[in-house]
């Protein structure tokens, strides 16, 4: 399985008024069909697409690279609409819709972060799907992430990732073991079991018996625990001193995951894990020109709003496509492209890396 947090936020997330009349968004979704109501397709209700172009963030002749065109009329008076039973003006109501679905995105990483014990302010957020990079450096902001990847293609990431992503096979077997009176001849032995298993089903996919890499895990947890914690456990004959540096790991990932650990308690092995993979042919890394000191020239301008500035700015519109290695970009700006449009607010600069990954950090 794929460890994957989701939430119900994105581009057609439909922004509604509760009963105790407090904005929300989503999880409903207007979908693709009929879409936002800038899709000019019968949509009828406000989604954040229909926020993100009434602040100017989406250019409404090139979404998807100008194959659609976005009409602000009705998300406009759908918005306003909106705004009339907040109470709020239509600018806030837009910027509100989309303070509200950061705030959900927020949470989701805070569980697979915060909640997990690691400190976001260690990681950079990678920022994909079309509109993704639109909204992540107002995520990386209030969660102290201190940078933001922007891949080449980020409406195409998902994608690019499964072809180039290796093969895997995984294979379990519970066997419920006392670490205390441990059967290390059966341990092994299932160990094997399973690596055969493995390497079975990928010589079925064709897949060289040299180019297998395995690797062992067992799911641990204290005596009488209701749940496990899945452990990476180290290859080589499995011995006492081998169980021992299983279990302290043990101890430490509880105490980072939940605050405590109980090293004198027993520990009880649930399940062992085999996982083998084997690499896929890797994808030709995109090259593009140096660009060296020389400043982009920016394709257009247009009025766009910045809560920094809490007002519309007249800002600098960027074509990614033209952009060469290292050039750098300072917001407010936003740099577009057809699949994505990446928003970089003011005191934030923008710097095309290896591989045409933009990273987004702060100016110091």
């Amino acid at each position: 399985m794929v460890d994957v947090e989701t939430v119900g936020a994105g581009g057609g997330s439909i922004a509604w008024v509760d009963a105790g009349g407090v904005l929300r968004v989503g999880p409903q979704s207007a979908g693709a069909s009929p879409g936002p109501c800038c899709y000019d397709t019968g949509g009828i209700n406000p989604t954040v697409t229909d926020a993100n172009l009434l602040l100017g963030r989406l250019n409404p002749d090139y979404f998807l690279g100008g194959r659609i065109h976005l009409n602000p009329t009705p998300a406009g008076e759908q918005i306003r609409a909106l705004a009339r039973q907040l109470g709020l003006t239509d600018r806030a109501t837009a910027f509100g819709i989309l303070r509200v679905v950061n705030a959900n995105m927020e949470r989701a990483i805070r569980v697979v972060s915060i909640e997990r014990g690691f400190d976001p302010r260690d990681f950079a957020l990678v920022a994909f799907g079309g509109a993704g990079p639109m909204h992540a450096w107002a995520l990386a902001k209030n969660l102290g992430i201190p940078r933001v990847i922007v891949p080449f293609a980020p409406g195409l990431h998902s994608a690019l990732g499964l072809l180039a992503t290796p093969l895997r096979c995984d294979k379990s077997q519970t066997v419920l073991q006392s670490c205390q009176k441990p059967n290390l001849k059966q341990l092994a032995s299932t160990f094997a079991a399973l690596e055969a298993q493995v390497r079975e089903l990928l010589s079925n996919e064709g897949v060289k018996d040299r180019q297998v890499e395995v690797q062992r895990l067992a799911d641990l947890r204290y005596e009488g625990q209701a749940f496990e914690l899945t452990l990476p456990t180290p290859s080589g004959k499995l011995s006492t001193r081998w169980l021992r540096g299983v279990v302290g790991d043990f101890h430490k990932s509880h105490q980072q995951r939940y605050g405590y650990s109980t090293p004198e308690a027993a520990v009880t092995i649930v399940n062992l894990r085999v996982v083998g993979t084997a690499p896929m042919p890797s994808l030709i890394p995109i090259k593009l020109p140096r660009q060296g000191d020389k400043v982009p020239e920016a394709k257009a301008t247009r009025p766009v709003f910045f809560e920094e500035m809490a007002d519309f700015v007249n800002t600098a519109i960027y074509d990614r496509m033209a952009l060469g290695q290292q050039s750098e970009v300072l917001g407010p700006a936003l740099i577009e492209q057809p699949d994505a449009t990446t928003v970089i607010p003011p005191q934030v600069k923008a710097v095309m890396r290896e591989g045409a990954n933009l990273v987004l950090e702060a100016v110091r």
